[in-house]
């Protein structure tokens, strides 16, 4: 690399003092190029086509794009093949965390976003050295643009708000590096023209960026969010659990065997109404089966109406020591996940969280309530299960949460919040399926319950009187997301029920990356014997049921073709 003089304006952004061989960039560029790439995880933040493939990642794989990690980042095999990428690597005397190349195509748009907590004074950073790109890519950081050459070395502070818009003919790629700040780095960015005054200050008068900072991070539970606290904690004067004025007057936060139940939407923000469950495990086919046992408790007599702000639901969620998530469980309902949720409970190593009514109404919210933000959501969605998934004994050590089938349709969200976790996607016939709700009418084949924008299905009250129409409308949705999917997450598996227990639990001990010990799944298979919800009877399964109408053809296509995907 070439060593290069500059001045750098401010701390936002800067070119670093290097030059890289535009033609050996490209050369390593191509070898790159023959291998698959992977769309970008942050489908809710880009319009078009953004996509990349790992130098260094949490796995080692090279479809792996992913940028956080509670393990350290290791090589890909493709790294080794690319001798420049590895030549420059070498002149970084950092710790380096992923490397990626990430390539955006002509017309896209890379929407303004903020990454919180990538920045230098945070303590890690990203460089991006573009390799091809095209005048008529506009990058924005802090409604700046930066002016980026083929082969130059370029800091920004990312958690800033940034935007990329492509209106150029070239398909634009860069060399992404993420990085640990130390003593070297230090010295190149002063070389660079880094100001460490203005730092100084930035950190001594933004105490409330801070505090927000460390609450993010914390529900990010990395080895280098950790790092990135205890430096911001070194500094002092951080007073950060429970320090509004709101989260005062709310009173004492709640003791451990109480959980949330309810939120709702006040003009002080979020408030959350808790109940007592104690020591109880989730053993209930579902979740509000389990909050109507708790309701006869004694402290729920005594406190019926428990309510905190979202902040001390926050600090509550920090202090908690919790199981992280296994897996999550999707499904088209009535096609035995609620079977495969009471196999697993049976287990005492495993936490099941079976169709939450709070998690179902914090994703439904922003459809209800137009000022609720993704600020607020997303770190209650994680605090609430956080909280849920609290460790009660030291067997506990898996979580798997089962959504309801709707929830397909919050894919997006909840892959950006838990970008590493596997997606188990649970499916049958869907004749079989709409028999079952002939017989017994689930809350989603009602039409009107679900938000038309949630569902995508638009509202007509006519649908009443055809409630089997507007569940294949429904069903049509469903499967169309398990096959768009499935099409581009690679950490996603599929399931069909008729594959029978024993072959179920194979698939959940792959996807999880667990293995059952052979007590637990000899429970879990004789559990799996008895009636999900009536677990007291043995399960007899329906034999398959032809629903011979047109209209059930699209429907029936698309089950076709989801099950060839999985085989």
């Amino acid at each position: 690399m070439k060593s290069i003089i500059l001045q750098a304006m401010d701390n936002r952004f800067f070119l670093l003092p290097f030059s890289f061989d535009v033609a050996k960039l490209r050369i390593d560029l191509a070898i790159c190029e023959a291998e698959q790439w992977t769309a970008h995880f942050n489908t809710n933040d880009y319009s078009g086509d953004w996509n990349g493939i790992a130098l260094r990642s949490a796995s080692g794989m090279a479809a792996d794009i992913v940028t956080t990690s509670p393990d350290a980042f290791s090589d890909t095999a493709l790294l080794d093949q690319c001798t420049y990428f590895r030549e420059i690597l070498s002149g970084f005397h950092f710790p380096i965390e992923t490397v990626r190349l990430l390539a955006l195509s002509p017309g896209s748009t890379i929407k303004e976003h903020r990454d919180p907590g990538l920045g230098y004074e945070h303590g890690l950073f990203r460089l991006h050295i573009p390799i091809i790109t095209d005048p008529a890519v506009s990058f924005i950081v802090d409604r700046s643009r930066l002016q980026m050459e083929a082969g130059q070395c370029w800091y920004a502070n990312f958690s800033l708000p940034h935007s990329v818009q492509h209106d150029g003919n070239t398909r634009r790629i860069h060399l992404v590096i993420d990085g640990l700040r130390n003593a070297w780095t230090d010295h190149l960015f002063s070389s660079a023209g880094y100001d460490f005054e203005v730092e100084k200050k930035g950190r001594e008068y933004d105490r409330a960026t801070k505090i927000g900072m460390i609450k993010h991070l914390r529900m990010m539970d990395t080895d280098t969010a950790r790092a990135i606290i205890a430096s911001l904690e070194a500094e002092g004067g951080l007073d950060v659990p429970g320090t509004s004025e709101s989260d005062k007057q709310a009173g004492a936060l709640p003791e451990e065997g109480w959980i949330p139940v309810s939120v709702q939407n006040t003009p002080d923000g979020l408030s959350f109404t808790w109940i007592f469950i104690g020591e109880n495990r989730y053993v209930e086919p579902f979740f509000h089966d389990t909050l109507s046992v708790a309701r006869h408790f004694h402290e729920n007599k005594t406190y019926p109406s428990r309510v905190t702000t979202l902040g001390q639901l926050l600090d509550f969620a920090e202090r908690t020591n919790h199981v992280a998530p296994t897996a999550f469980i999707f499904h088209v309902s009535r096609c035995g996940s609620t079977l495969m949720s009471q196999a697993l409970a049976a287990g005492e190593e495993n936490i099941v969280l079976s169709e939450v009514p709070l998690l179902d109404a914090l994703l439904r919210l922003p459809f209800q309530e137009e000022s609720v933000t993704s600020d607020d959501l997303d770190p209650a969605l994680m605090a609430i299960i956080h909280i849920l998934a609290r460790k009660r004994n030291p067997k506990e050590k898996s979580l798997f949460i089962k959504t309801d089938c709707w929830h397909v349709f919050f894919y997006e969200k909840l892959r950006s919040l838990f970008p590493q976790t596997p997606f188990i996607f649970l499916y049958r016939r869907p004749d079989q399926v709409i028999r079952s709700h002939q017989k017994q009418r689930g809350l989603q084949s009602i039409p009107t319950t679900l938000e038309a924008g949630v569902t995508g299905i638009p509202h007509d009250p006519s649908g009443l009187a055809d409630l089997d129409g507007y569940l294949i409308k429904l069903l049509e949705q469903i499967f169309n997301a398990f096959i768009n999917i499935q099409s581009h997450d690679l950490n996603t598996f599929l399931i069909n029920y008729d594959e029978g227990t024993a072959a179920l639990l194979d698939i959940v001990e792959k996807a999880a990356g667990i293995r059952f010990g052979d007590d637990i799944r000899a429970t879990m298979e004789s559990r799996s014997r008895f009636h999900s919800k009536r677990p007291y009877e043995l399960f007899e399964e329906e034999p398959p049921v032809e629903i011979n109408t047109e209209r059930m053809k699209k429907l029936m296509d698309l089950y076709t073709r989801l099950d060839q995907l999985r085989k």
